[in-house]
């Protein structure tokens, strides 16, 4: 009963916050989840209420926690990207459950950063609970977070280092309460002296420790206490020590008696405090600079107790607890190469290795197989790589690669272009001999590369489509060597058809029916100008010029009755489907990276990803303000919606610099509840809400998010079955 108090508190505390029409939930996240662990922290706690504790840590954007679902560890909780630089988890208004506190940047240039930090309630999934901004504008970034009493009240505190300054902050209210003169890389918390009182303690040229509660200097430690610092009881004496390292020195310093134990330990990649391998004691655990694939744990005087080699790359970031409820202490750390990885003292195999670093600039989803189930494939730069993921698991089922050295994916696509049983994945990469892309068609069942092309494209070019009815689709790419598109017979590669010349290199290109005769038309944008043809006889039906050169990029998306386009340092314009007059030319917040229509909730939206997804309205003279949203990503492209829940309506799919993502869209309005998507809320939505949460219903949309909380779970189906039942409110 204690937590489902907790939980309403927190879900009214999120619906306060919330203004937006449209909502927003990540269904699937992968990607960059190692970068900046070392720094930013990696927290195991309990932060959804679960009663099994998470994996909290932060990448470049977002925060975010993943959870032990039996099997594997799955994304469970991301916040908004928002430049995130340091993380930590604590209870901050005493209500029982965890919050996350994030630190983060806006801006950009050293010069013009500015550093927030943000409340969340991962319970939410929305909008932080209380932000607030720490440094002006010009200032250093917050480079490290911790939290704890620091000042002997009531409450806790938060204390966030700059190079320059320590702000020490109310945790509940986040206000400032001191800004002390001295800055650092890292920070901790602990009571040196064991007189019931935390002291402050900071790392950087040289170490310092202060008294946040007299908001007084206490004592400094000349050169700092080392590259990598912890703080911790390794001596069993009922006080902690400060413990840093290099790459040839091991180093615990006594605050209470000014002692230094020095030790030939290599501690150059970073370190931690923590009873690991579950003996009563805690050791210190250092990722060694020479030897930066291993973990090993020593004892307070410097004996080795253990090691784990089994990292594959440099480990940064490290933490101990149980985050898959086992009763079995694990050791989590951040490699480099892969992403988070969770072992066991002393055992050299990792129990999971995340394989989430890589930067997936590319995501298509769709039934490879044909068994009802939805695929996801993503592929990005500096080798990272195709992978083949289970949409509703989130679970690698195959990877791919182009060759080459350090293989680039340019496009993807997916399509059935050889009547056999599976569909293919089509890969616009790197091409092995020169400049420009090659094409490479793989089995999307076996993942066998079924043939490359001889010939190189332009990299900007890619769909797949069935252009001209028969039994499979057709592959439109642009030449590298000349300015026009050509059609592929995608069993071979063998050229169908040859487009007409262009006035430039093609940007962008989009297929669909505008003019409502049954017959598809393709659009095709150039920096100058954009071309609409008929695929039945490529005649031209539009060329749309412009009266002055864009000189930059071009972006073209298709919906039945409209067409949009966008050239870079011009104007976002809508033309008419049939007749291709110009509906309007809007500017818009910033220059979109790419454009897609969508229709879900019975509303069609042009979407343009600008610093963050906006929903444009199509119809209407005027030029429509976006509809209000959060938790949209940035700046992400390409992007496509796909129904991969198999709920009626279709889903984000998007790849981004750092991660790709799958997200449900709803709108505020729409009825909770209407779990089926059939308008009303009926006992058949109870039936699908249970067969989603306890059987192998497939995810929904927002409106299955009964109760408004922004999450769906128990809780919802269970608000759900009072109101039909007649003994509880309707949903909100």
């Amino acid at each position: 009963m204690k937590r489902a108090a907790i939980v309403l508190f927190a879900s009214f505390a999120c619906l306060a916050a919330r203004a937006e029409e449209l909502r927003m939930t990540t269904l699937l996240r992968g990607g960059d989840m190692s970068n900046n662990v070392s720094r930013a922290g990696l927290v195991i706690r309990d932060v959804l209420g679960d009663a099994r504790p998470e994996l909290v840590a932060c990448t470049t954007n977002a925060a975010f926690a993943m959870s032990f679902d039996g099997t594997t560890y799955r994304p469970s909780w991301y916040s908004q990207e928002l430049n995130c630089t340091g993380v930590a988890v604590a209870d901050v208004n005493g209500d029982g459950a965890a919050e996350v506190i994030v630190a983060a940047y806006e801006g950009a240039g050293s010069s013009q950063y500015r550093s927030f930090i943000h409340l969340f309630d991962p319970t939410c999934n929305r909008q932080p609970l209380l932000s607030a901004q720490i440094t002006p504008l010009s200032s250093a970034t917050i480079l490290a977070v911790a939290v704890g009493n620091v000042d002997n009240d009531a409450a806790l505190e938060i204390v966030a280092v700059t190079s320059a300054n320590t702000y020490v902050l109310d945790a509940a209210t986040l206000a400032v309460q001191w800004t002390a003169p001295w800055g650092g890389t890292a920070v901790a918390i602990g009571d040196l002296e064991g007189d019931g009182l935390a002291e402050v303690i900071i790392n950087g040229g040289d170490g310092h420790v202060l008294n946040a509660a007299a908001q007084t200097y206490k004592w400094g430690y000349a050169g700092g206490f080392g590259g990598s610092m912890a703080v911790g009881d390794v001596d069993n004496d009922g006080k902690a020590e400060i413990v840093g390292g290099n790459s040839s020195q091991l180093r615990v310093v006594h605050g209470d008696t000014f002692v230094v134990n020095t030790y030939s330990v290599d501690a150059g990649y970073d370190i931690a405090v923590a009873d690991a391998n579950a003996d009563g004691q805690p050791e210190i655990v250092v990722a060694p600079y020479y030897s930066g694939y291993t973990l090993r744990g020593y004892t307070g005087t410097g004996t080795l107790l253990w090691t784990i080699d089994d990292a594959t790359y440099t480990v940064e970031g490290i933490a101990v607890g149980d985050p898959d409820g086992d009763g079995v202490t694990e050791v989590v750390w951040g490699d480099l190469g892969t992403g988070l990885v969770v072992g066991r003292a002393g055992v050299n195999t990792a129990e999971w290795r995340g394989n989430l670093r890589g930067f997936n600039h590319q995501a298509v989803a769709g039934d490879l197989d044909g068994d009802g189930d939805m695929e996801l494939v993503t592929g990005g730069s500096s080798g990272t790589g195709i992978s083949v993921r289970d949409v509703r698991t989130g679970s690698i089922l195959g990877t791919m690669t182009v060759p080459g050295y350090s293989p680039t994916v340019y496009r993807l696509a997916i399509g059935q272009v050889d009547a056999d049983a599976a569909r293919e994945i089509v890969v616009l990469g790197n091409s092995s001999c020169c400049s420009g892309s090659s094409l490479y068609v793989f089995d999307g069942v076996t993942f066998a590369l079924e043939w490359t092309s001889e010939a190189v494209f332009n990299s900007a070019i890619l769909n797949v489509r069935n252009l001209d009815a028969d039994a499979v689709d057709e592959i439109v790419v642009a030449s590298y060597s000349a300015a026009k598109l050509q059609v592929l017979n995608g069993a071979s590669g063998f050229i169908q058809q040859n487009g007409p010349v262009l006035d430039s290199s093609p940007s962008d290109v989009a297929i669909g029916d505008l003019d409502g005769d049954s017959i598809l038309d393709l659009a095709v944008s150039t920096n100058i100008s954009a071309y609409v043809f008929k695929t039945s006889d490529w005649s031209e039906r539009k060329h749309i010029t412009l009266t002055t050169y864009s000189y930059g990029a071009s972006y073209i998306a298709i919906m039945p009755g409209q067409l949009a386009i966008y050239w870079t340092y011009d104007k976002l314009r809508t033309y008419d489907g049939a007749t291709l007059t110009e509906l309007r030319a809007c500017v818009p917040t910033l220059a979109p990276v790419d454009l897609a229509y969508a229709t879900f909730g019975g509303r069609t939206r042009l979407v343009a990803s600008e610093d963050k997804l906006r929903f444009y309205p199509t119809d209407g003279a005027a030029c429509p303000a976006a509809d209000t949203a959060s938790l949209l990503p940035k700046s992400v492209s390409p992007m496509s919606f796909t129904d991969v829940t198999g709920d009626g309506r279709p889903e984000l799919v998007t790849g981004g610099y750092y991660s790709f993502t799958i997200a449900s869209l709803g709108w505020a309005d729409e009825v909770h509840g209407d779990v089926d998507s059939d308008g009303i809320s009926t006992d058949a939505d109870i039936d699908a809400l249970a067969s989603y949460l306890y059987g192998a219903g497939t995810r929904f949309h927002p409106a299955a998010d009964v109760n408004g909380d922004t999450v769906i779970r128990a809780d919802d189906l269970f608000y759900l079955i009072n109101y039909r039942r007649g003994t509880g409110a309707p949903p909100p």
